[in-house]
C-alpha cells in the first residue's frame, strides 16, 4: 500500500509538471505571433511620429532633448583611442534641458544607440573622440546639458539614426534621423 502511494504521488507530481510546460510553450508561441504579425497603418503612423530629424527639439516625458550635431568617422585624437579593426568612429552632441518647475532629472549617455541601415546596432563607446564627452549627472528645473557621445560602427555602415530611451525599463523612446 505505501508503494502503490508512492507510485501514485509520484504519478500526480509528473503529470502536474508536464502540464504546466505545455501552458508555458504555449504562452510563448502567441507572444511570438503576436510580435511577428504584419503592422497595421496606425502603428506604422505611430512608429514614423517617433522619427525625428538632426537639430528637432524632441518632448519625451518630461525629458526635452536635441541632436545638434553628427559626425560620421571621426578622426581619433591621438595615437592610444583608435577604432577597433573594421570599425570607425562616429558622434553626436546631444542636448538635455530640464523644463519642469519642481523635478530632478537624470541624463546619461547609455541611453542612446545608434542604428545603422542595416539595423545594426552600436552602444556608446568608452572613447571619447570628440569633447566635451557627455557623462552621466542630474538636471535641475531650469538646467541644460551637451556633450558629445562617441559610437563604433562597421567602416561600411551608413545612414545612421540614433535612438534614445531614458529608461531601461520602458521601452518608451524616440529615433533621430542622422542624413
Amino acid at each position: 500500500m505505501k508503494k502503490e502511494l508512492t507510485i501514485l504521488t509520484i504519478l500526480m507530481i509528473t503529470i502536474l509538471f508536464s502540464s504546466c510546460g505545455g501552458a508555458d510553450g504555449t504562452l510563448i508561441d502567441k507572444t511570438a505571433q503576436k510580435i511577428n504579425a504584419p503592422t497595421t497603418d496606425n502603428q506604422a503612423k505611430a512608429r514614423k511620429d517617433l522619427l525625428f530629424k538632426l537639430n528637432e527639439t524632441i518632448q519625451i516625458g518630461h525629458y526635452v532633448i536635441t541632436v545638434t550635431k553628427f559626425i560620421d568617422n571621426v578622426s581619433a585624437p591621438d595615437e592610444f583611442s583608435t577604432p577597433d579593426k573594421g570599425k570607425k568612429f562616429t558622434a553626436i552632441e546631444v542636448l538635455y534641458e530640464n523644463r519642469t518647475n519642481n523635478k530632478q532629472l537624470n541624463y546619461n549617455p547609455f541611453e542612446w544607440k545608434l542604428i545603422d541601415s542595416d539595423g545594426y546596432n552600436y552602444e556608446m563607446d568608452m572613447n571619447s573622440v570628440k569633447e566635451p564627452n557627455l557623462h552621466d549627472g542630474t538636471l535641475n528645473p531650469g538646467q541644460k546639458a551637451r556633450g558629445w557621445i562617441t559610437f563604433q560602427s562597421s567602416k561600411n555602415s551608413k545612414n545612421f539614426k540614433v535612438q534614445f530611451q531614458p529608461s531601461w525599463v520602458s521601452n518608451e523612446n524616440v529615433e533621430v534621423q542622422l542624413y
